[in-house]
Formats: C-alpha cells, sequence, structure tokens
C-alpha cells in the first residue's frame, strides 16, 4: 500500500517538474509571436508612409511636367521682343464717343472708325492744336484735331493757339467792352444788332476800364491785398473788381479783420468802421451785425436813423451836415460814440 502511494507521488513530482520546465519556454514562445506581430505592423506601417510619399513626389513631378503650368516668376523680357505696333492699336473714335484711344490689339472695345496699327500719339487726327471757331471767332487750346473737325472747327497745328486768328483786342459794343477776337466781336455785334468798335493796340485791363463805372467795391491785388476802389480805378491797376464787397467778406479770403476801428473820412458827414487793413466800411453803428451787412456795402439811406441828424449819438455814426451834425474828434469829456 505504501510503495503504491509512493509511485503516485514520484509521478505527480515528475508531471510536476515538466511543467516547470515548459512554461518558461511556452512564455517566451508567446512573447516572441506577440513581438513579430508588432514588428510586422510596424513594417507594413513604414511600408504605407513610404509609398504614400512616393506617390506624392510622383503626382508634384507629374503636375510639374505638364507644359501649361509652371512657377509664375517676373523676367525681363528683352525689349527687342516687343513689337509696339503689334501690342498697340489706336481707335480714333468709339462708338461710345470717346476720342484717341490707345487699345490692346485684342481688345474689345468698339470702335466707331477705322482701327490704326499702331499707338495714337503717331496718328495725325489725335494731335493736338488749336481750334478756331469762325462762326463765333472762339478759340480752343490743345484740341485734338479729330475733334475740332467733328466740330466744324479749324484746325491748326499750334497748341496754345498763338496764330493771328485768336489774338484779342478791344471790342466796345455800346456801353460794354470785352477783350476778345474780332471774329467774335463780329458775333456779338451782329447777335445783339449794335455796331462794333473794335480797337487795336490797348491792354486789357485799358480796355475793360473804358466800360467801367464808378461803382465802388473790393478790388483785390496780387498776394490778396484788398483795398475799396472803384470799379474803374480797379481794373486800371490791373486789379480783380467785387462790386459792393467789403474787404472783410469771408468769401474774398484776404487778411482784413472786420470792423477794426472807427473814424471819419474826408469829404463825409459820416463816422465809419474801417477793417484792420485801413479800408473804409459802413457807417458806424452800435449794433455790429447790421452795420456789417454780412460783408456787403450798405449805403446811407438803409444805415441806422437815416432820418435824423444823430447829433451826439453814442450808438450812431449817420450824420448830416444838413441837419446839424458831422463827424469829428473828440477828446474825453466830449460825448463820443460807443466804440471809439
Amino acid at each position: 500500500m505504501i510503495n503504491k502511494i509512493e509511485k503516485s507521488i514520484f509521478l505527480i513530482v515528475l508531471i510536476q517538474i515538466f511543467l516547470l520546465m515548459n512554461m518558461n519556454v511556452a512564455q517566451s514562445y508567446q512573447i516572441y509571436q506577440t513581438d513579430k506581430i508588432n514588428n510586422k505592423e510596424k513594417n507594413i506601417q513604414k511600408t504605407n508612409n513610404k509609398n504614400l510619399i512616393n506617390v506624392g513626389i510622383n503626382l508634384l513631378i507629374g503636375i510639374f511636367s505638364i507644359k501649361q503650368i509652371g512657377v509664375v516668376s517676373a523676367i525681363e523680357v528683352p525689349t527687342n521682343t516687343l513689337n509696339e505696333d503689334s501690342i498697340w492699336n489706336c481707335c480714333p473714335q468709339t462708338t461710345n464717343g470717346a476720342i484717341c484711344q490707345d487699345i490692346f490689339s485684342d481688345s474689345e472695345i468698339t470702335c466707331a472708325k477705322e482701327i490704326l496699327p499702331t499707338k495714337c500719339e503717331n496718328v495725325l487726327e489725335c494731335k493736338s492744336g488749336c481750334c478756331f471757331d469762325s462762326v463765333e471767332g472762339l478759340c480752343t487750346t490743345n484740341s485734338p484735331k479729330i475733334t475740332c473737325e467733328n466740330e466744324n472747327g479749324i484746325w491748326y497745328d499750334e497748341e496754345t493757339c498763338a496764330i493771328q486768328e485768336c489774338q484779342r483786342e478791344c471790342c466796345v459794343l455800346e456801353n460794354d467792352a470785352q477783350f476778345i477776337t474780332e471774329a467774335r466781336c463780329d458775333y456779338i455785334s451782329l447777335i445783339q444788332g449794335v455796331e462794333k468798335d473794335f480797337r487795336a493796340g490797348l491792354t486789357e485791363s485799358e480796355c475793360l476800364a473804358i466800360s467801367a463805372t464808378q461803382d465802388i467795391g473790393a478790388c483785390i491785388f496780387e498776394q490778396e491785398i484788398c483795398r475799396i476802389r472803384t470799379e474803374q480805378a480797379c481794373l486800371s491797376d490791373n486789379g480783380d473788381f467785387f462790386r459792393n464787397y467789403l474787404c472783410s467778406h469771408p468769401d474774398l479770403e484776404t487778411n482784413c479783420t472786420k470792423q477794426n476801428s472807427t473814424g471819419c473820412v474826408k469829404a463825409k458827414d459820416e463816422i465809419y468802421w474801417f477793417d484792420s487793413c485801413g479800408n473804409r466800411e459802413n457807417v458806424y453803428s452800435s449794433d455790429r451785425n447790421q452795420s456789417w451787412n454780412n460783408g456787403m456795402i450798405l449805403n446811407k439811406e438803409n444805415s441806422c436813423n437815416p432820418d435824423s441828424s444823430n447829433a451826439g449819438s453814442e450808438t450812431c455814426g449817420n450824420c448830416n451836415y444838413y441837419s446839424g451834425s458831422m463827424c469829428s474828434k473828440t477828446n474825453e469829456t466830449e460825448t463820443h460814440i460807443l466804440d471809439g
């Protein structure tokens, strides 16, 4: 019985020893198989990546091998390869009325006249000159030949119109004088039905002074200098006349400030405002806005208290000698106006 038990125990021990010896081998094999699978997957991934890169490279090579597709870059084109006549055409007049248009050879602009195979600067019809209107006597400088002829003018190859037909002289028509061409003088004389008096040898200022009046206004000279003058005196001095304007009017853009001081004027009864340039303005009134009259000359009849002598008034300088008052200097103890 004991021998049987011992044999059984011995058999079990042998089995356990066998298992212990083979379990490490089996586990090592399992680890090996797992590593083998992982390495295979990595190799597959590397292969796929390599294939993807190869496909991308082949695709780019294919794209750039197409002749119509290339890298855009700025290159210098040899000047001898450009032909102006082949690039540009001249359209003397388009269907919408535009004159002398330089267009590309393949332009779709609709031309009303025959297209010329060159730039417009080389076309006589597009050259600038002087256009003389023989009917109205007017001259237009820098006029394209085609424009002039379309308007029935006479074209001259002289851009500044320094031609005899465009010389201006003095045209006197009754009480009006203008510095214009003789043909223009004839035209105005005809439509107004008055006799012309065409005077040569006068300057423009001398001509305009013939019909100038004794009206008063602002006379502007160079550098925006302003003086109150009659129209005749202003034009005789080559000034620009602005009838009924004060020199302090904002539209004239002078440096004269309104109502800077008060004082008397020789041979005048009234007290006047003066601007900062020393020019006489309107009759004094303590109501400055009413007296300034928006920068326009205000006559005596429309100034303050025109029907009163205003003797001793502190607010109105509209004096009248025949009513017993006139402008004069005063001392501190005498009655004087509020602003002077």
